[in-house]
């Protein structure tokens, strides 16, 4: 599986984020950790989305908590990127991998490429613009 668009299940996404995430020949307890990781984090998101469904917010609910999710996981990203220094050739082989993962507006792009090749004292953007 290379596309994410082809993606059905969670095993799918699993050997996407394995093939981009994880080197080639890295340990067994290194595999087994990250995906105990990954399938974690999908169980949390489960709970999470379960949660607001079972709630009587109905669709709104759902959205709020989606939004909330997905400006958690961005700060969590911002504060990933902004404690590693990375060449710009190797900015570019990050954006590449992110691309092959995801399909992203030119806002997107932009956005991380911004967060990719700043100046160390450069405070991260806050947000797609």
């Amino acid at each position: 599986m290379t596309n994410i668009q082809d993606a059905r299940s969670l095993a799918d996404m699993w050997a996407m984020f394995r093939t981009g995430a994880i080197p080639p020949h890295a340990p067994k307890y290194q595999v087994d950790s990250m995906r105990d990781a990954f399938y974690g984090g999908a169980w949390a998101f489960s709970i999470l989305l379960n949660h607001a469904f079972s709630r009587s917010d109905g669709e709104d609910g759902v959205c709020e908590m989606l939004d909330k999710l997905h400006d958690e996981i961005n700060a969590h990203t911002m504060a990933t990127v902004r404690a590693v220094q990375i060449s710009a050739d190797d900015a570019e082989k990050v954006l590449a991998i992110v691309k092959h993962g995801t399909p992203l507006t030119d806002a997107e792009e932009a956005y991380i490429r911004s967060l990719l090749e700043r100046d160390d004292d450069d405070e991260p953007p806050n947000q797609v613009q």
